[in-house]
């Protein structure tokens, strides 16, 4: 993750580089004018920075543009591809892990074997993402980009923290923490477990849907005959698509709780995993926490 925030931010600066270099061309091919005889804008750095790359085209135009620049470009052109092979590589081992624990927890095929389920799952991902490869490929991508992670994974990650804060508990938590590490989580963390994340989350969301309301939701396409860039707003069946991409990651938060609340479907109870918890306490000798006044009003500790 480190590693791809640093990729970006080369990217973003390689842009306004590029941006820097027509606005300085732009301006010595207009003998240093800005304007033109009739009042418009003939170099305009900010109009330079908007029609710049951006998403997948960081990648594959801009960064191209610059190993181009480079010595020796073919060289880095093959160690930058394989780079980016590699970073989709170690993206999709956690995400695929992630569903394939899941499944195997839920004991959805117990007959199976793990190799035959882990292949099943990545057949039927790499059938599903050849819509990607086809002529209308960028379009899909960005209706998935733009509806299946954001709005979903902010409120996964608030229902995260409401049920580790408010259901489970940051005492437990906090006594967890103290038998792994040896020692309890700070009060700033405390805190923003407690309140600045969700809020923060919460924030977030309700901003993210009030533009969606009142810009509504649109995507660029290329205009030959302008040889621009265009925002056209998405076809209606486009939109009954991105809703169908949020809900299907969101509505087996309630449907689950209501499942198990109403035994509509038969859960194994699993018995609980052995933890050395005694053990811990005296190898690193640990004692009983008594919480104090701050943790009791504050992060509702009771002991």
């Amino acid at each position: 993750m480190c590693v791809m925030l640093k990729f970006k931010l080369f990217l973003s600066a390689f842009t306004g580089f590029k941006s820097t270099m027509a606005y300085e061309k732009c301006l010595e091919t207009q003998g240093n004018v800005t304007t033109g005889a009739n009042g418009t804008v003939v170099c305009d750095f900010k109009k330079l920075i908007e029609e710049s790359a951006s998403g997948t085209g960081l990648a594959f135009i801009a960064f191209t543009e610059a190993i181009n620049q480079f010595p020796v470009a073919p060289l880095w052109a093959v160690l930058f591809f394989l780079m980016l092979f590699t970073l989709g590589l170690d993206s999709m081992f956690g995400t695929l892990e992630g569903a394939l624990t899941s499944i195997y927890d839920m004991m959805l095929f117990p007959h199976l074997r793990k190799e035959i389920v882990c292949g099943v799952v990545c057949l039927a991902s790499c059938i599903i993402s050849l819509c990607f490869a086809t002529n209308t490929g960028p379009y899909v991508f960005s209706l998935f980009d733009s509806f299946s992670a954001n709005i979903p994974l902010l409120v996964i990650a608030f229902m995260e923290c409401v049920s580790i804060s408010y259901v489970y508990g940051l005492e437990q938590l906090s006594d967890d923490i103290e038998l792994m590490l040896g020692g309890r989580p700070s009060y700033f963390f405390l805190f923003a477990w407690k309140y600045m994340a969700p809020v923060s989350m919460v924030v977030i969301l309700v901003a993210s849907l009030v533009e969606m309301y009142s810009t509504g939701v649109s995507y660029e396409i290329w205009n030959a005959d302008l040889g621009m860039a265009q925002t056209i707003p998405w076809p209606w069946w486009c939109q009954v698509v991105a809703v169908c991409l949020i809900l299907c990651s969101l509505l087996w938060i309630p449907g689950v709780a209501i499942a198990k609340y109403f035994k509509l479907v038969e859960y194994k109870e699993e018995s609980p995993a052995f933890f050395p918890s005694e053990e811990l306490r005296e190898e690193r000798n640990i004692m009983p926490h008594k919480s104090n006044a701050i943790e009791r009003a504050l992060f509702g500790f009771k002991k």
